[in-house]
C-alpha cells in the first residue's frame, strides 16, 4: 500500500512555516531548530508506522522503515533534511517503458492517479518528476544509489546484494527468492503478479511493440530518454508530437 507520508507533517510543516506560505520553504527548513526537525522527524515515521501496521506488518522501533511510495521523489528534498541518515535507491528504467507500464496498470482514480488516463497526461507528469529528480540530485546529501531496472532484472545475482548492503543489511540467499514469499501472503501494489513471478527480462523495451501509439509523446521523453542513457526512439514516430 502506498503510504501518504504528507497531512500531519504538512500541517506541522505549514504551521512553522507560517505566513510565508510554501514559496521558499526549502531555505525555512535550513532555518528550523533541532527541536522542529525532529518533531517532523517523528512525524514522517509515525505515518509510515500507521501504514505498516493497517497492512498487518510490523513496524518496530528495531526494523529497519523503507519507504516505497513511487512519487517519494517529490519529497526528496525534505527528507534530505528530516532524515539525514536516510538512504535513497533511485531506479531509473527506460522512459517509453515506465509510460507503458503505468498505461497498462489497472489503478484506482485519486488524485495522483488521474495523471495515468491518457498517454499526454502521463508523459507531462514523468517529464515534471523526472525533471526535477536530474535537478535536485546533485543537492542531495543524503545516501543515494541510482541504479537501472534493465541491469537489476538483467543481473539480480550482481544487483540484489548490491541493494541489500546500501540498505545497511546482510545478504540472505532467501531474498532472491521473494517471490515465493509474495505468493504466500496478500501483496496490494499493482505489481502483484510481477512480485509473484520473479525477476524477468519481459518487460525491457516493451515500448517498442507500441511505438506507433506512443509516437505523439516520444519528443517529449527524448531529453529524459538521452540523460539517462537510453537510445534513442529513432524511426517515423520519433518526430510525432
Amino acid at each position: 500500500d502506498e503510504v501518504e507520508m504528507m497531512g500531519p507533517l504538512e500541517s506541522e510543516l505549514a504551521r512553522m512555516i507560517g505566513d510565508g506560505g510554501w514559496k521558499g520553504w526549502l531555505e525555512t527548513l535550513d532555518g528550523l531548530s533541532d527541536a522542529q526537525v525532529a518533531r517532523l522527524r517523528g512525524l514522517y515515521r509515525e505515518g509510515l508506522e500507521r501504514g505498516i501496521l493497517a497492512a498487518g506488518g510490523d513496524a518496530g522501533a528495531d526494523r529497519l522503515l523503507v519507504d516505497k511510495h513511487p512519487l517519494r521523489v517529490m519529497d526528496l528534498g525534505l527528507i534530505n533534511r528530516l532524515v539525514p541518515g536516510a538512504h535513497v535507491v533511485m531506479m531509473i528504467r527506460d522512459p517509453r517503458d515506465v509510460c507503458v507500464s503505468a498505461l497498462f496498470q489497472d489503478l484506482d482514480i485519486n488524485a495522483g492517479m488521474v495523471r495515468f488516463l491518457s498517454l499526454e497526461l502521463c508523459a507531462e507528469w514523468y517529464a515534471k518528476v523526472m525533471g526535477f529528480w536530474l535537478r535536485l540530485r546533485e543537492m542531495l546529501s543524503i545516501e543515494v544509489l541510482e541504479g537501472r531496472y534493465e541491469d537489476l532484472v538483467g543481473d539480480f545475482e550482481t544487483w540484489g546484494p548490491r541493494l541489500v548492503g546500501f540498505a545497511g543489511l546482510e545478504w540472505d540467499e532467501s531474498v532472491a527468492r521473494f517471490h515465493e514469499a509474495a505468493r504466500r501472503r496478500v501483496v496490494r501494489s499493482a505489481s502483484y503478479e510481477a512480485v509473484a513471478e520473479g525477476t524477468h527480462t519481459r518487460s525491457v523495451g516493451r515500448w517498442e511493440r507500441h511505438a506507433d501509439r506512443l509516437a505523439p509523446v516520444l519528443d517529449r521523453l527524448a531529453p529524459f530518454v538521452e540523460a539517462f542513457g537510453y537510445e534513442p526512439s529513432g524511426g517515423a514516430g520519433a518526430g510525432a508530437g
